[in-house]
């Protein structure tokens, strides 16, 4: 028998089977969230104590690694028992990358959460926490969220008495059943095929880390004689080259906080941080070709820069001596050593000193310059692989994305 369609009301869901019903979240789960934290102390946080305490750094796909969450002594658990976790709950990151999701089950020992994050408890036996969590994760979430908040695209925030409200879908349990352990296949497969082409994108980025470390140490002609270094994580070096320390070439130059200055969204010059670029100035502080480094946070990317620009106060500039490629000396700061000399803190951080008398090694001005050409070459080539991998991914995630919004909209039928 054709399964016949009925409007459900909400033009971000279309029409949906007759015989499901619909309701709002509240009416079918208790929603709550940390409120404060009465004073709690860093210190606080522990590797071990009486409960774990979930945060959304900890949701692993669709379940929680236990063995990542902090832990908190029993009167910190007590303050709120809303709160407070038991298998069968879900749980959804409410700021930042709102949408998160993760089943609490497998739990050890008693657990609740940190602020960011929504526990849903059922009130009626009317769904199957599975598929709560399939209906949470599709699209329609962060649609209605959108819709409501005017059509925004960036939502940073979702709203208790927003969520609450969020129009649920109900099939029968047994057709719940089916469509959860529909979900649970079909997405299992996609995600396979996700993390096929993740390991190859990480595959593709080891290959060009070897090539550009091969070109930087031991140049292009495999038939050069080589001989030691002297150095154990360059080992050897083609005949003629030296070792020096990076100073020689490039002179270091702190950045400088840009809040002083004029910025815009997208004009001007950039504002370039550990992570690229982030703003554009009015003013610029260098014009030129530049290898900027990472002085806190994330100090092993280094970037080259051939513009006029600013830079932050957690980044240093350089200025290159006539004796060097700058783009050569930009591959060879993509292979130095940073983990073994910055500080081992929960911010990382390399002092001008240290950088500049790391050693390196330099060839002729003209080898640099040919080595710099044939690596411009060889990784436009291996990004370009990455980037079809890429695509991949995301076409992966969109058809994932449908998939799971057909099944939880009655959109396709799910024959037991």
């Amino acid at each position: 028998m054709e399964r016949q369609y009925k409007d459900s009301g909400n033009e971000w869901i279309g029409r949906i089977p007759e015989t499901w019903k619909s309701t709002k979240l509240f009416n079918l789960c208790t929603i709550k969230g940390r409120i404060g934290w009465n004073g709690l102390r860093s210190d606080e946080f522990k590797e071990k104590s009486y409960a774990y305490l979930v945060t959304g750094q900890d949701f692993c796909s669709s379940e929680i690694d236990w063995s990542k969450c902090y832990q908190i002594d029993k009167e910190r658990y007590d303050e709120d028992p809303f709160i407070q976790l038991d298998n069968g709950d879900i749980l959804i990151t409410k700021d930042g990358t709102i949408g998160k999701i993760a089943k609490v089950s497998n739990m050890d020992k008693r657990a609740c959460l940190n602020s960011g994050i929504f526990v849903l408890k059922q009130r009626k036996e009317t769904f199957v926490q599975n598929y709560l969590y399939w209906y949470l994760a599709s699209p329609l979430l962060i649609d209605y969220n959108s819709y409501i908040n005017s059509g925004g695209t960036t939502i940073m925030h979702l709203y208790q008495n927003v969520f609450e409200r969020f129009p649920m879908l109900i099939p029968s349990i047994k057709e719940q059943k089916r469509i959860a352990d529909y979900l649970d296949e079909k997405c299992g497969e996609i995600d396979s095929l996700i993390g096929i082409q993740e390991q190859m994108i990480e595959m593709l980025k080891a290959y060009k880390q070897s090539v550009i470390t091969e070109a930087v140490t031991k140049g292009l002609n495999s038939n050069a004689k080589l001989v030691s270094s002297g150095i154990d994580w360059i080992g050897e070096i083609p005949e003629g080259w030296e070792i020096a320390q990076l100073k020689r070439f490039l002179t270091f130059q702190n950045g400088q906080d840009y809040k002083a200055i004029e910025t815009k969204e997208s004009e001007g010059f950039p504002v370039y941080g550990s992570g690229g670029v982030f703003a554009y100035a009015a003013k610029y502080m260098y014009n030129g070709e530049s290898v900027l480094f990472g002085r806190k946070g994330t100090v092993n990317k280094p970037l080259y820069v051939n513009c006029c620009f600013w830079t932050v106060d957690t980044m240093y500039y350089t200025i290159p001596s006539e004796a060097c490629n700058c783009k050569f000396m930009y591959y060879v700061a993509t292979t130095l050593p940073y983990d073994k000399y910055s500080t081992s803190t929960a911010l990382p951080s390399m002092t001008q000193s240290i950088l500049g008398n790391l050693m390196i090694t330099i060839p002729p001005i003209a080898e640099q310059q040919a080595i710099a050409s044939y690596l411009d070459k060889k990784c436009s080539e291996i990004d370009k692989l990455i980037d079809v991998k890429q695509l991949k991914i995301e076409k992966l995630k969109d058809y994932k994305k449908s998939v799971i919004y057909e099944a939880v909209t009655g959109k396709i039928n799910i024959e037991s």
